[in-house]
């Protein structure tokens, strides 16, 4: 007995009066003639045949004509697998049968998959706005000073980074709640605010710490503030580092 190939059309599950032509080795137009008779008596009853058998049609290649055949339900497949008797109305209804619940699982499991996935693309964008509600609070304005006064010189640079990134690119127009002049400035004047204060906060760090390794990275991060090539500049935080370690040796 020939493998049984299910479709799916606009969310149902059917099978093609020609397919099960072949597996019960059926002439196609006699099968066609017995669901027509199907159709006919549940009709005839107010039943929706639909539910049954859908009609359609198909081509052959090669040949412009149009030819009738049914899509069946499982209900369809059962109402054709009570007809049969013997060996073929077994196989056919094992077949039927363990291809229809095959096809209902899988079509469950992505279902479920689909589910999960909206879960987690709700959970990732509650996750973003958590994390940007944290970072609305680490960075405010109120907090850079301390934040920047209290970084070892590991890591004073990936800070001012953090913050300028945070201001200049993230947070967003409504929630600059500290000063009116912040909230009507654009982008690329609240981004030179945001440098501006930092550079302020770096020079009164650098004149004030005792720190020497501090201070020579300071250094090099105010410049880069004021250069606006932060995250652009040409030497990188180890070759600052490797000229600190230098100086103290």
């Amino acid at each position: 007995m020939s493998e049984l190939q299910i479709i799916k059309m606009d969310g149902k599950l059917l099978v093609d009066s020609r397919e099960v032509a072949k597996m019960v080795k059926k002439d196609h137009s006699n099968l066609m003639r017995d669901i027509r008779g199907y159709v006919a008596i549940l009709e005839n009853s107010k039943m929706n045949s639909q539910n049954f058998f859908i009609s359609n049609n198909y081509k052959t290649e090669g040949n412009n004509k149009t030819y009738d055949c049914f899509l069946l339900t499982k209900k369809g497949c059962d109402m054709v697998a009570n007809k049969l008797t013997g060996e073929k109305g077994i196989l056919f209804t094992a077949t039927y049968v363990t291809k229809f619940e095959e096809m209902e699982s899988e079509n469950k499991q992505l279902q479920i998959d689909n589910k999960e996935l909206h879960t987690i693309a709700i959970s990732n964008n509650e996750q973003v706005e958590r994390q940007y509600k944290a970072d609305k609070v680490r960075y405010s304005w109120k907090r850079i000073r301390p934040l920047l006064e209290n970084c070892t010189y590991k890591e004073i640079e990936d800070e001012v980074s953090n913050i300028i990134n945070f201001h200049a690119n993230e947070l967003k127009k409504k929630d600059r709640c500290e000063y009116v002049s912040h909230k009507e400035a654009d982008k690329t004047e609240y981004k030179q605010l945001v440098r501006d204060h930092v550079y302020s906060i770096l020079g009164d760090i650098y004149n004030t710490t005792l720190d020497g390794k501090l201070r020579t990275v300071v250094s090099d991060v105010k410049e880069s503030v004021q250069g606006d090539k932060l995250e652009t500049t040409n030497r990188s935080f180890s070759q600052i580092l490797a000229q600190v370690n230098r100086k103290d040796d």
